[in-house]
């Protein structure tokens, strides 16, 4: 039995090593994306963003149950990131949601790691149109975020924003103003949706 404990082990750490060595390529492939589309090329941009979608796949599939190393989150929040820039928020939303996922197992559903996705998810489902979702998530961004004031801006900025185009200009006023109250203490060059 403990000789196949070590052969599980042996074969689940090659696993991880080859996971780990596609994620270069597939981050190489986000960032060739991202030049693609900011130069207009966006059927370009596409074919990269979606042999880095299968790369992260491969991955993902060797890497088994293991949870996935930082390196591979980092690719997963840059192809976040551009889905969202270019206006492709169905694909961002599964992204988030698989990352917000991973974080609350491996760091806690309180966790700053956590908190800070909820705010891109609520930001993208204000964007899909799911003003209710994009409250909750956002309002939840906030109270995990209450003890990292500078964390707290974009998502009452965008909470705020959410709440005006649901037509309720008192809570997106008190909203915005705390935002700004945020920013003018904490904030810095800290950049709101």
């Amino acid at each position: 039995p403990r000789l196949q404990a070590i052969k599980d082990q042996l074969k689940q750490a090659l696993r991880m090593h080859d996971a780990q060595g596609l994620l270069p390529e597939a981050k190489r492939l986000v960032e060739q994306a991202g030049r693609d589309y900011q130069a207009g090329n966006t059927l370009k941009s596409d074919a990269a963003m979606l042999r880095a979608e299968k790369l992260m796949d491969q991955a993902g599939r060797l890497a088994g149950t293991a949870i996935p190393p930082n390196s591979f989150d980092a690719s997963l929040r840059s192809m976040a990131e551009y889905y969202t820039e270019t206006d492709r928020f169905i694909d961002a939303e599964r992204i988030y949601a698989m990352l917000l996922a991973q974080y609350r197992e491996r760091f806690g559903a309180d966790s700053q790691q956590a908190g800070d996705v909820l705010a891109q998810l609520g930001w993208v489902h204000s964007e899909l149109g799911d003003k209710s979702k994009a409250v909750s998530l956002l309002e939840e961004a906030i109270q995990i975020n209450q003890r990292r004031p500078k964390e707290l801006i974009a998502p009452t900025h965008n909470l705020a924003a959410v709440y005006l185009s649901m037509n309720n200009g008192p809570k997106a006023l008190d909203l915005f103003q705390k935002a700004l109250n945020l920013e003018r203490k904490h904030g810095g060059e800290h950049v709101m949706n």
